[in-house]
């Protein structure tokens, strides 16, 4: 079975996996600010949307936002050549 998945694509054109869970992450909670505490009714049945605490907000938005700049200053500090892409496994000099 061979899923292919569409990620979104970060600065430097390249599909970035962190980026699109931060991205999905940020429109559950946004869409969780917007329709909470609504209902919506759909013939008999009755669909209602819980408001949004900050505990929730911390536990989508923290891990996903923390790795995403986590992975993007290790690859900036691990790029030796500047053109973006982690060369090396030295950090390079920082003045």
């Amino acid at each position: 079975m061979n899923l292919n998945f569409v990620w979104f694509e970060n600065a430097e054109g390249e599909p970035d996996t962190m980026l699109s869970f931060a991205i999905v992450a940020f429109g559950i909670v946004c869409f969780k600010v917007l329709f909470g505490g609504m209902s919506f009714h759909i013939g008999t049945q009755v669909f209602a949307l819980s408001t949004i605490d900050p505990t929730m907000v911390g536990a989508l938005l923290t891990p996903t936002l923390g790795a995403y700049v986590i992975r993007r200053y290790t690859d900036k500090k691990f790029d030796t050549d500047g053109d973006g892409v982690a060369d090396s496994t030295t950090p390079k000099k920082v003045i």
